[in-house]
């Protein structure tokens, strides 16, 4: 009785280069090991290397089969780039000379994020920033990027009220006091 075993089977790998704001094609690769080479490569859209260039969004397939006959297959997804969109906001100090923020949301592209503020901040939000405009560049992984900016206002200068009324009045008797300038409680 003869047993022949093949110690290292024949498998495949996939991968394909993402679509960017930058290329609109993919080059996807299958990666053949294992086996006995030479590697003989069929894909679902006709071609027979194991690279190609200039690929379109879509899903493809290969099997690879060896020198003996023995094949293997995976299957590779070229999916659609998502543009690279942020939004800026930002919240104004509530006194005059305070401190406000801005953050940036980000979605789309490809992570991770850079962020690059005009102060030189690098996070997604900066904070105990006083009155003026602050923009941000976004780049993604592959070098896309996106521009926003926000305006903070300065707080409002507080005034003192010029309040009217009775200078003196009795004991247990009211008065009515009025200002010339009206103010949310607090």
């Amino acid at each position: 009785c003869i047993t022949i075993s093949q110690s290292n089977p024949l498998s495949v790998t996939c991968s394909a280069s993402p679509l960017t704001c930058k290329n609109s094609s993919s080059t996807i690769c299958a990666t053949a090991s294992g086996g006995t080479p030479t590697y003989f490569y069929h894909w679902s859209n006709g071609a027979t290397t194991a690279c190609q260039s200039n690929i379109p969004i879509g899903t493809y397939c290969v099997t690879v089969s060896d020198k003996n006959g023995c094949t293997a297959t995976c299957c590779v997804t070229v999916s659609k780039y998502i543009p690279l969109t942020i939004n800026c906001a930002g919240t104004n100090p509530l006194c005059a000379g305070g401190t406000g923020t801005a953050c940036v949301t980000v979605s789309g592209g490809i992570t991770p994020y850079n962020y690059n503020w005009n102060n030189s901040s690098t996070s997604s939000c900066i904070t105990g920033i006083l009155a003026g405009t602050y923009c941000v560049t976004v780049s993604d992984e592959f070098g896309c990027t996106a521009v926003c900016c926000v305006t903070i206002k300065d707080g409002a200068i507080l005034t003192a009220p010029i309040i009217t009324g009775p200078s003196s009045f009795c004991a247990g008797s009211s008065a009515t006091l009025s200002t010339t300038l009206s103010y949310a409680s607090y």
